[in-house]
C-alpha cells in the first residue's frame, strides 16, 4: 500500500514538468527584440548595432573634430611689466650739520670784593654757665633800681646776641621782671621772629651760634600773677639745661652768651650797648647753678660783608637744530598684467 502511494507521487510529479514545460510565457511575447536574440547559430537581424555602426552621428565627436573652439590661446593679457614706479631715490634731506652752537664760554664772576666801610664791632658782655643738670639754670639780669622803675608797654626791646656751649642741649629765654611789689612776678617774652607753629620764649643754644637779633613787642607781652610791664625792674636772660630728650642723646655743658646790645624804641630806659663794661649785668639770685659768672670782652673788630660776586657767563649757546631728513619719493604703483585671455570653446 506504501508502495502504491509513492509510485502515484512520482507520476504527478513527471506529469507538473511536462505541463509546465508547454505553457508560454506572457512576458515573453512583450519582449522587445532587435533583430532577433541569436542563441546559437547566425543572430537575427545580422550584426547587433544601434543604427548601423555604432557611433553618434557617424564619428563619434561633438561637431566635428573633438576640439573647444581650438585651444582658446590661454594668456594672461601678456605679462603687464609689473613696475614698481622707479625706485622713489630714497634719501634723508643731507645730514643737517649737528652742531652745539660753540661752546658759549662759561666764565665765572669775578671775585666779590672786600666789604666796604669801617668794621664792625661788637663789645659784649659775657654770661657764663656750666650747664651739667636737668631742670637747672641762672638768672642774668640788669637792675633798672627800686626807685627807677620803667613802663615798657609800649616799649619794643631788641637783643643782639650769640651763644657758645660745649653740648648739644640748653637754651635761653629773655625776661622782664617786676620788683617786690609784685613778688617778682616776670614775662618772658616772645620774639617776632619766632616762626614756629607754636612760637615760644626759648631758643636753643646750637640755632644762636651766629650774631642773631631778637625782637620783642612788649606792648602785647603777658606775664605771671599780678605781672605789671609799666613797673619793670629787671631785664634779663635766663641761661637753663631744660628738660632730657627722649632719647638720651641730650649732653649739657660749659654754655657762654655774648650779648653786644639791648635797645629800646623808647628813650627810657637808654640803650645798653656794653662798651665799656658789663652794663649792669649781675648773677640773678634765685637758685643760680654754682660757677655762673659775668665778665666783659673788649671790642672785636669784625670784617665786613664781602661785596657780591660777578655775575657768571652767559649759558652756552645751543646749536641750530638738526636738518629735517626728506623723505624719498612714493613707490610706484605696480602696473597689473592684461586681463588673462578668455579660453575659446569649440564649435
Amino acid at each position: 500500500m506504501r508502495n502504491g502511494f509513492l509510485r502515484s507521487v512520482a507520476l504527478l510529479g513527471i506529469l507538473s514538468v511536462l505541463v509546465g514545460g508547454c505553457k508560454k510565457d506572457k512576458d515573453d511575447d512583450d519582449d522587445s527584440q532587435t533583430g532577433g536574440t541569436g542563441s546559437g547559430g547566425a543572430p537575427t537581424g545580422g550584426v547587433r548595432t544601434t543604427g548601423g555602426a555604432q557611433t553618434t552621428g557617424g564619428v563619434q565627436t561633438t561637431g566635428g573634430a573633438q576640439t573647444t573652439g581650438g585651444t582658446g590661446a590661454a594668456t594672461t593679457g601678456g605679462t603687464g611689466a609689473a613696475t614698481t614706479g622707479g625706485t622713489g631715490a630714497a634719501t634723508t634731506g643731507g645730514t643737517g650739520a649737528a652742531t652745539t652752537g660753540g661752546t658759549g664760554a662759561a666764565t665765572t664772576g669775578g671775585a666779590g670784593g672786600t666789604g666796604g666801610g669801617a668794621p664792625l664791632e661788637y663789645c659784649y658782655a659775657s654770661l657764663f654757665a656750666p650747664l651739667a643738670e636737668e631742670l637747672t639754670g641762672t638768672d642774668f639780669q640788669i637792675d633798672f633800681g627800686a626807685s627807677s622803675l620803667v613802663d615798657l608797654s609800649a616799649t619794643t626791646m631788641a637783643v643782639t646776641l650769640r651763644a657758645d656751649t660745649a653740648g648739644n642741649a640748653g637754651g635761653i629765654q629773655v625776661f622782664v621782671k617786676n620788683g617786690a611789689d609784685q613778688e617778682w612776678a616776670a614775662a618772658y617774652l616772645v620774639a617776632a621772629e619766632d616762626s614756629r607753629d607754636e612760637p615760644m620764649a626759648w631758643w636753643n643754644i646750637t640755632d644762636l651760634e651766629d650774631w642773631t637779633t631778637l625782637t620783642y613787642d612788649l606792648s602785647t607781652a603777658t606775664g605771671g600773677d599780678g605781672f605789671d610791664m609799666t613797673e619793670v625792674r629787671y631785664v634779663g636772660i635766663n641761661v637753663a639745661t631744660g628738660d632730657p630728650w627722649p632719647d638720651g642723646t641730650h649732653e649739657w655743658g660749659d654754655t657762654t652768651v655774648y650779648v653786644d646790645s639791648i635797645t629800646f624804641s623808647t628813650d627810657l630806659p637808654a640803650d645798653i650797648e656794653f662798651n665799656a663794661d658789663t652794663g649792669g649785668f649781675e648773677v640773678g639770685d634765685f637758685q643760680p647753678i654754682d660757677g655762673s659768672v659775668v665778665a666783659h670782652a673788649p671790642c672785636e673788630a669784625q670784617p665786613g660783608t664781602g661785596g657780591a660776586g660777578g655775575g657768571g657767563g652767559a649759558p652756552p649757546v645751543t646749536g641750530g637744530g638738526a636738518g629735517t631728513p626728506s623723505e624719498g619719493g612714493g613707490a610706484g604703483t605696480p602696473s597689473e598684467g592684461g586681463g588673462a585671455g578668455t579660453p575659446s570653446e569649440g564649435g
